[in-house]
């Protein structure tokens, strides 16, 4: 039976021992992250993304406070792996402190930055296709 608990999570009951805490912790674990995003104060993105421009540290820092766990769950979403995800996160970000400019609103950063995001992606795999299977020619001819 299905019900929901004081704060609004949802909980499956079944008489299992600790069952029902199990399986009410995620929802409460996504809601309170849920919450977390929509009670973020907006910065000022015209303004933040101008002192970006600038080479501003603290912008930086503030965008990267802002925008690394959302971006970090988009490559999450987009490449279904963890260790693929953080080198194209890295990557994204590099190019987000090389390509800085001055954006109007929130959506237009957040398509740039998805923009960037997906061809740090192709540029990984590509990168993973590219490496040979034995780096040099000596390595190969050991294997015969």
């Amino acid at each position: 039976m299905e019900n929901l608990s004081k704060n609004n999570s949802l909980c499956v009951s079944i008489d299992a021992g600790n069952f029902f805490t199990a399986r009410c912790l995620p929802i409460l674990m996504t809601d309170a992250a849920r919450l977390q995003d929509d009670f973020r104060i907006t910065p000022d993105i015209p303004l933040l993304t101008a002192q970006m421009a600038k080479g501003d540290e603290a912008a930086y820092r503030e965008f990267y406070e802002l925008y690394f766990n959302r971006l970090l769950r988009y490559l999450l979403v987009l490449t279904g792996n963890e260790e693929t995800a953080r080198e194209a996160l890295q990557l994204t970000l590099l190019r987000v402190a090389r390509h800085a400019k001055k954006f109007e609103s929130e959506a237009a950063l957040w398509s740039w930055l998805t923009v960037l995001a997906r061809s740090s992606v192709i540029d990984e795999s590509r990168k993973a296709s590219t490496l040979p299977l034995f780096p040099h020619p000596f390595f190969s001819a050991q294997r015969g």
